[in-house]
C-alpha cells in the first residue's frame, strides 16, 4: 500500500521546517508547511492531510493545544507526531494521548529515525523507491 495522503509540517522554525520539507519530498512524500500552531490547524482541514509532524512549542497555539483541536475537531484520523526538545518527562509522554498526539518524538532526532516512526504509525507503508532515498548523509543529519 502506498502513502496516499499529505504530510503537514508545522513548526515556527523556517530552516528545520525546510530540512524536513525535503527530506520527506525525497522519500516521495507530498509535504506541506505551516509556520505556527494556528495556521497548522487551518491547514490540517484539507482532508488529504493524514500525518502532521508538529513542533511542541510554537507560536499563537502551542503544539499539544493544535493537536488537540485537530483531533477532537477536524481531522480525526491525522496520526500526529510531536516534536520535542522540552516535553520529554514521563508526564508528558504518558499524556500524550489526551491530546491526540500518536507519538513523540525527541529532538534531536535523524531522518531515518523520523521515517521509521512514519512506518510504525502507518505498517502498509510502501517502502520508498531507490531512486527517491537521500544520501546517506541527510539520512544522519541531526534535526533539532
Amino acid at each position: 500500500m502506498r502513502f496516499y495522503g499529505k504530510i503537514l509540517i508545522a513548526d515556527d522554525d523556517p530552516k528545520l521546517a525546510k530540512i524536513l520539507q525535503l527530506g520527506l519530498k525525497r522519500q516521495g512524500f507530498d509535504v506541506i508547511v505551516a509556520h505556527d500552531g494556528q495556521e497548522a490547524v487551518a491547514l490540517s482541514r484539507d482532508p488529504e492531510v493524514a500525518l502532521i509532524i508538529m513542533d511542541g512549542l510554537m507560536p499563537q497555539i502551542n503544539g499539544f493545544e493544535a493537536s488537540k483541536r485537530i483531533k477532537e475537531y477536524i481531522n480525526p484520523n491525522a496520526k500526529i507526531i510531536l516534536l520535542t526538545a522540552v516535553y520529554t518527562q514521563a508526564k508528558f509522554i504518558l499524556e500524550k494521548d489526551k491530546w491526540g498526539i500518536d507519538s513523540l518524538m525527541k529532538k534531536p532526532f535523524t531522518l531515518e529515525i523520523l521515517m521509521k516512526e512514519i512506518s510504525r504509525l502507518f505498517p502498509d507503508l510502501d517502502q520508498p523507491a531507490e531512486e527517491t532515498s537521500p544520501s546517506p548523509e541527510l539520512h544522519k543529519v541531526n534535526i533539532s
